[in-house]
């Protein structure tokens, strides 16, 4: 390989590389939120992305090398200042440091039991594809790379890639607005793969001077393509962290480009296109084999008594008033706890039929009463023990009276905005306290302050 090759290679390394870091931060920093909320966001990004590329379509060349240049550099204050957005605002609400350690991920998306059939249903759905998906999007990209002229017809596809973008961003948020649940996700695959089929067909039988008509569907494809790797946290079951299944979908994303880039290089254009075509024959296959094993996970709930009970006029009544009870933003989420809730209940009215059971169903409740209690004073024994400690570290550290009342609301896992209206001050005033306390503690975030603070009462325990 000349030198110049070489370094062409290790430089588009180095930028994959950074851009692979870059995009782990961001990830991190975004998966202690709601996954519809990261799902809504993600739309709104992919919305911001072409009107990006609108203006690099219609900027000059240097100056669309320039403002390509400079998005890294945005996204990296924007993710600073997230991130010190996030100290003052954390919008988690958290009683104790072993609370906040407990905190995970979303996992309204994920299922409920991790059996052999759930993991081959992850895989089929949400992880295999994201490979075959790349490669045949591999395939259509270089297919019209070559009728790029630097004129109109190079004008004509990107501004084609922006409206594929556009349309993709505006379908997400539809989506993730009103078709919301891990079954339903599912088949946005096929709403993908079936717009991935129509641009492989476009591309294999348009000629060059129609590239922009398949490069619309592509960039469709490819965003909600984008979306399942963002999704792979709240949906993949991990044992430890969720980055993990993050960088597995992020692998097996750029294995199939791999894999794409290597074979224009090394085969001939019609082999390319039978293999593309293989691709995409295999994700049809395994999207199938994957709903399929999704709908006998439901079969397998029935034959354990999870199945839904038929719904009589009272149960469908008392399903609706719990929904309406609930948070209505939450979706498909809401009205499956209803359900599980009124489910619960009717159980619990069957066993009333017999006396016996009544009379323990008496026995648990007088029980469940004494363990309230119970639980009541303790309750009212941490709270003591919290503020002994907030007290004692407020003179430790020469803490102001008005910092030490804002110390005790941190602790109790309040946020500027609930500090605030405790203390009937303005948010500014609120965030000014909080960077002082943490200035004296020598701290950064809150949930360090709720350790330190933990600890104390522990010793004073």
């Amino acid at each position: 390989m000349p030198q110049n090759d070489w370094v062409s290679f290790l430089a588009r390394c180095a930028r994959n590389i950074s851009v692979a870091l870059m995009l782990a931060c961001w990830m991190e920093a975004i998966l202690p939120k709601r996954a519809r909320d990261v799902g809504i966001v993600l739309a709104l990004a992919i919305i911001a992305l072409a009107g990006l590329n609108v203006l690099s379509a219609l900027f000059k060349e240097g100056a669309a090398h320039i403002l390509v240049a400079v998005v890294p550099f945005l996204s990296m204050a924007c993710l600073y200042w997230y991130r010190d957005h996030e100290v003052l605002e954390q919008s988690s609400s958290i009683a104790s440091a072993d609370a906040y350690a407990a905190l995970k991920v979303d996992t309204a998306l994920m299922p409920e039991s991790v059996t052999s059939a759930t993991i081959a249903s992850t895989l089929l759905n949400f992880l295999i594809p994201l490979g075959c998906y790349s490669f045949v999007f591999g395939y259509m990209h270089y297919a019209w790379i070559p009728t790029q002229d630097g004129t109109v017809a190079s004008l004509a596809i990107q501004l084609a890639a922006a409206l594929g973008t556009l349309i993709a961003g505006i379908v997400s948020l539809c989506l993730v607005a009103t078709f919301w649940g891990r079954r339903k996700i599912e088949l946005y695959n096929f709403f993908a793969l079936s717009i991935m089929v129509l641009a492989l067909c476009i591309t294999a039988l348009a000629s060059d001077r129609f590239t922009f008509m398949y490069v619309v569907p592509l960039n469709i494809a490819q965003k909600i393509a984008m979306f399942f790797i963002w999704m792979a946290p709240f949906l993949v079951p991990h044992r430890r962290s969720a980055m993990t299944s993050w960088c597995w979908a992020l692998l097996l994303y750029q294995a199939g480009k791999l894999a794409s880039s290597s074979a224009s290089s090394f085969i001939d254009q019609d082999t390319y296109l039978v293999l593309a075509l293989a691709f995409a024959g295999l994700l049809i296959i395994g999207s199938i084999f994957g709903l399929v094993l999704g709908q006998n996970r439901s079969s397998m709930a029935v034959a354990e008594g999870k199945a839904p009970v038929e719904e009589s006029d009272a149960f469908r009544a008392c399903k609706r008033e719990l929904f309406e009870e609930s948070n209505a933003a939450d979706g498909s989420a809401a009205e499956d706890r209803a359900e599980r809730t009124c489910l619960d209940r009717h159980a619990r009215e069957g066993a009333l039929n017999s006396s016996e059971e009544a009379r323990e169903n008496a026995q648990g409740t007088r029980i469940d009463l004494q363990s309230s209690r119970a639980d009541e004073r303790t309750a009212r024994n941490e709270r003591q023990t919290l503020v002994l400690s907030c007290s004692n570290i407020a003179k430790t550290y020469q803490l102001t009276r008005r910092e030490e009342e804002v110390l005790q609301l941190l602790s109790e896992g309040m946020t500027a905005k609930d500090v605030a209206e405790t203390l009937v001050v303005s948010s500014s005033t609120a965030k000014t306290h909080m960077r002082n306390i943490y200035a004296k503690l020598g701290i950064h975030t809150q949930n360090e302050l709720i350790l330190m603070v933990q600890r104390r009462m522990h010793t004073n325990t």
